[in-house]
């Protein structure tokens, strides 16, 4: 049946796209790059979150994990790609914004230690 091989293709590219979103996130997060480098992650990023509203769900989620981060200047690269993301998503500001005592929480924690 097409419909099911279309509503399989779907799911196929929405769990592809989640695990792209976690996996550039951690990338750009984990440890620092060059500025090519960098600028080539921040457009794959972007271009997932316009894709789903549910990717910018996913960056939010995996940039919480890594506002605990062990590493103070991961935790500093997860804010500022946190300020990025607030700045051009309407979408993820929805998201910081369901959990910004969570936000502020951390955020502090990390300006107080960084």
């Amino acid at each position: 049946d097409k419909h099911l091989i279309v509503l399989v293709q779907m799911a196929l590219e929405n769990f592809q796209d989640r695990h792209a979103v976690r996996e550039t996130v951690s990338l750009i997060v984990t440890r620092e790059r060059d500025v090519k480098e960098r600028e080539q992650l921040w457009t794959t990023l972007k271009g997932l979150c316009k894709r789903a509203n549910d990717n910018v769900t996913i960056a939010w989620e995996a940039l919480k994990v890594h506002l605990k981060d062990a590493n103070p200047a991961a935790r500093t690269r997860a804010v500022r790609l946190i300020g990025e993301l607030f700045a051009r998503s309407s979408a993820f500001r929805v998201c910081v914004s369901g959990e910004l005592k969570l936000f502020i929480q951390r955020t502090v924690v990390c300006v107080c230690v960084c």
